[in-house]
């Protein structure tokens, strides 16, 4: 199914277009900007992403910060966050045989913030931090940095993140896993309802399949992962001594 014959069927659904009836161009150009905003925003629910990918670059010593996105010295499409499930970077060590892929730690705002010697370099990074910078230019670019700065060149970083669908053109053809053409077509209808006209009992309808839909990918894409655990919710053990009563 291309985008075209998608968008009809989204506007037939809400009785815009007869079953036999396709779009006209403006309103094939309308809907089209509709779905890629709602792209642009499934891309930001984990539970609407299906795959995670793993990207490779190498580490240049004494560099710590490297750009993010499709384009960028890790090419891969820009995450808004990296605070996601699935999302990590490690570093692969390959001056090893065979090589070895070691884990980071992850540093967040604050921590990052608090570090005196941001330009402290050693053999190996034990921590990254990542930074949603969005440039101006045509690729924006997301920012992450290595600390401490490796001072090796037989470092290669490897970036996990998960990758929602791209935006979409009209001739395109959907090429998507099970469950996603459904959800893309009720919830455009339902998006759509907002300028096109539909009485009560159609727009109840499409948002009952829009939400079934949603939920089934939910579902899916939901995974495993290990549990983690605050330590500061976990209690202290404390031993009595019988002889002072002190703990």
């Amino acid at each position: 199914m291309t985008v075209q014959q998608l968008i009809s069927r989204s506007l037939q659904r809400l009785g815009v277009l007869g079953a036999s009836q396709t779009a006209n161009a403006q309103q094939a150009q309308f809907a089209l900007e509709s779905l890629n905003n709602l792209i642009q925003g499934w891309s930001l629910d984990r539970l609407l992403t299906f795959t995670i990918t793993r990207t490779t670059w190498t580490l240049v010593s004494g560099t710590a910060s490297y750009t993010v996105g499709t384009g960028g010295t890790v090419n891969v499409q820009r995450p808004s966050t990296m605070n996601m499930q699935g999302c990590n970077v490690q570093f692969i060590d390959t001056s090893t045989n065979p090589n070895i892929e070691l884990p980071l730690a992850m540093l967040t705002d604050d921590s990052y913030q608090w570090i005196p010697q941001k330009t402290y370099s050693a053999t190996y990074p034990t921590s990254w931090y990542f930074n949603p910078t969005y440039t101006s230019s045509a690729a924006p670019y997301a920012t992450l940095t290595f600390w401490p700065v490796p001072n090796v060149s037989y470092l290669t970083g490897v970036f996990y993140s998960p990758v929602a669908a791209a935006e979409v053109t009209l001739a395109q053809t959907l090429a998507l896993p099970p469950g996603y053409q459904r959800f893309y077509e009720t919830n455009l209808a339902l998006d759509l309802a907002d300028v096109f006209p539909v009485s009560d009992a159609v727009l109840a309808r499409v948002t009952a399949k829009a939400r079934e839909s949603r939920a089934d990918l939910e579902k899916v894409n939901t995974r495993l992962s290990d549990l983690n655990v605050d330590l500061g919710l976990v209690p202290e053990r404390r031993h009595s001594n019988i002889y002072t009563g002190l703990c």
